[in-house]
């Protein structure tokens, strides 16, 4: 019998990651009506940084926006910083966004140049990773 790839959940403020090495996946939840500030975008670029090490393989970011949160300008510039650097083999999906949201999404994504996009509702968000390559 093998034992499968440990998968790493981290906690962070109102963040939880869940990094699943084999596929490359980070899967993002949020506790409910937070606004989304500096230290959270510093969590997130941290711990995406040590997921994927010095790997210049794709990975992708699934994040759930179900419980209604919004981000601030500190947090957008955070995490700015890591899309960017990383924006040729970074494929983040959103699903469950408002319409205010998704708005501020495709900014991030012409900002960035990373591959985004805002789907309605999970079972979407892990078919487009997929038909990107990611193992979602």
């Amino acid at each position: 019998m093998t034992s499968a790839t440990p998968i790493l959940e981290v906690k962070g403020g109102p963040t939880t990651l869940t990094w699943s090495p084999g596929s490359r996946l980070a899967v993002l939840r949020y506790d409910p009506d937070t606004t989304l500030r500096a230290a959270d975008g510093a969590f997130l670029a941290r711990t995406l940084t040590r997921c994927i090490a010095q790997s210049r393989e794709p990975f992708g970011v699934l994040a759930d926006y179900t419980n209604g949160h919004s981000t601030d300008a500190e947090y957008r510039a955070e995490a700015r910083t890591f899309f960017q650097a990383h924006r040729e083999i970074a494929y983040v999906a959103i699903f469950n966004a408002s319409a205010v949201i998704r708005i501020a999404a495709e900014l991030f994504r012409v900002a960035t140049g990373v591959h985004l996009k805002a789907l309605p509702d999970e079972g979407a968000a892990r078919s487009w990773l997929r038909m990107m390559g990611i193992g979602a």
